[in-house]
């Protein structure tokens, strides 16, 4: 059995197999231009089925192809070389680092008085601890860590 997107009753695959099958044929550094892409889909570039159409595209073309299609704005998408693909990883590394950091101190100066329930004081905890595990792994200087992506049991959910 294979799961098959559907939006507003009508497949994305057979639409996303067709950017697949272009972007297959560019090379590093080719731009694909959104009329391109209009063509291949017959969908407008402004509309919510492309914008859907091009979301699930670029995962699709991500796993198979390894080819994170980079924004070119206001023209298409670029077919990025290894190192464009490399510098644009880091960068959201970065990012994200910055908002684990900001998360991290917006959590920490939160006092138990402000927390009535247990629930949101381990959750709380729970950020704390794993910010001083990632500082001390960085402090030894290790060359690996192990990060557990996913929601792990040990925090409570808040809803």
């Amino acid at each position: 059995m294979s799961l098959t997107t559907v939006m507003n009753g009508k497949p994305t695959g057979p639409q996303v197999q067709k950017l697949l099958d272009h972007v297959k044929l560019t090379k590093a550094g080719d731009i694909i231009t959104y009329e391109t892409i209009e063509s291949l889909w017959g969908e407008a570039r402004k509309s919510t089925r492309f914008r859907t159409l091009i979301g699930t595209a670029k995962r699709r073309i991500l796993r198979e192809l390894g080819l994170d299609l980079h924004a070119v704005a206001g023209v298409g998408y670029e077919h990025p070389a290894g190192w464009t693909q490399i510098r644009q990883g880091v960068a959201r590394v970065r990012r994200g680092t910055k908002s684990i950091v900001r998360g991290v101190q917006v959590s920490a100066v939160v006092s138990d008085d402000r927390l009535p329930e247990p629930k949101h004081r381990a959750a709380r905890d729970f950020i704390v601890s794993k910010a001083r595990y990632l500082a001390e792994v960085a402090k030894a200087e290790k060359k690996s860590i192990q990060l557990v992506i996913g929601r792990p049991e040990v925090l409570p959910s808040l809803n």
